[in-house]
């Protein structure tokens, strides 16, 4: 009898069937990794906005008044409060949210990104606040990251 050189279609398919489940795994763990890297440069921008608004606040003496999405025309009153005048910019399409300065009782704000993955406690609200004065109650799936005064 002849020894047969090569692997049998069994053996061949196996090793797809390996080579595809690796490849999926690996897929889904970079897609994770680029939306964490992506919330961490949205809280990293938030926290920017924040202190943006508190250097206002200590300029100033009030706040921006102004609501809905940040960028340069929205809140320009702060640009000179950013890193080479540059209001920070979602990686993505989305926009970070400001509302404040208004009729709140004592001068408070809430500036949000909405995150990609609510991992590891990174969201703390569930939706926006209409009117800056940080009243949203936190019912249902946490959402956004929000920081105020």
């Amino acid at each position: 009898m002849s020894a047969h050189k090569g692997f049998t279609l069994v053996e061949l398919m196996v090793v797809i069937a390996i080579i595809g489940i690796l490849s999926t795994v690996g897929v889904i763990v970079y897609s994770t990794a680029q939306q964490n890297g992506r919330d961490s440069r949205r809280i990293q921008d938030v926290q920017e906005i924040q202190k943006a608004v508190e250097q206002y606040y200590t300029s100033n003496s009030s706040l921006p008044v102004a609501s809905g999405t940040v960028n340069a025309d929205s809140l320009a009153v702060l640009n000179s409060y950013f890193q080479a005048s540059v209001v920070p910019k979602d990686p993505q399409a989305a926009s970070y949210k400001y509302s404040g300065g208004g009729s709140c009782a004592s001068p408070k704000y809430i500036v949000c990104g909405k995150m990609e993955n609510c991992s590891n406690n990174k969201c703390n609200r569930t939706a926006l606040p209409a009117d800056g004065c940080d009243t949203v109650t936190n019912a249902g799936t946490l959402l956004y990251y929000c920081v105020g005064p």
